[in-house]
């Protein structure tokens, strides 16, 4: 919806704003449950958004940062449903249901997608993003992968000089990453679970 903004959000927008005016760089990533994320945080709060990964040099080491939605191999369903959610038909279709509906019918689908997608393991060798990360590193050197989308808090060695990171999440494993001069770090509400120094 181009004017409808769901009020669950609004102390979130608020921190947002903040932010912004303080002029901190924002970005965000888009992943499987922000598909159709328009231009309002672009135009709210001069945040970048990244529909696809992003390479950037921080404190000298090379990062490859993605949501990690779309990344390796993924069964028929959830092909068809990426695909319908991101037809640009579907959207305009979706568009024309009332907000007050067409937002229960939204969390019904994220939370259903939640229900099901229910592997939060990691996999190593065999994990999507542990392959990918493998293939990239064969045509460039990145120092960390950092992604999201599986929602398994890890720190996983690749190589001599290179690690993958997922952040976990913020609702149920309450994690984040911290990017410091000298180490990344893999924090919780707990404490720090896992830590890289150089």
């Amino acid at each position: 919806y181009s004017k409808v903004i769901p009020k669950v959000s609004g102390e979130f927008f608020y921190l947002l704003n903040l932010l912004s005016k303080r002029k901190i760089e924002l970005n965000f990533f888009t992943g499987n449950h922000d598909i159709w994320v328009l231009d309002y945080f672009t135009n709210e709060f001069n945040m970048k958004v990244h529909r696809d990964g992003l390479i950037r040099l921080i404190h000298g080491k090379n990062f490859f940062i993605h949501h990690g939605d779309n990344i390796g191999k993924r069964n028929l369903i959830d092909r068809a449903i990426s695909y319908i959610f991101r037809n640009r038909i579907a959207q305009f279709a979706f568009r024309l249901i009332h907000p007050d509906i067409g937002l229960r019918i939204a969390s019904y689908f994220a939370n259903l997608s939640n229900k099901y997608n229910v592997d939060e393991v990691f996999h190593g060798e065999t994990e999507p993003h542990i392959i990918f990360s493998r293939k990239f590193l064969e045509r460039k050197h990145i120092d960390f992968f950092l992604m999201g989308h599986r929602h398994t808090p890890v720190i996983y060695r690749l190589s001599e000089k290179s690690w993958y990171i997922n952040s976990g999440d913020w609702l149920t494993n309450f994690t984040w990453v911290e990017i410091h001069e000298r180490s990344v770090v893999l924090n919780s509400l707990k404490g720090a679970i896992s830590k890289v120094a150089w």
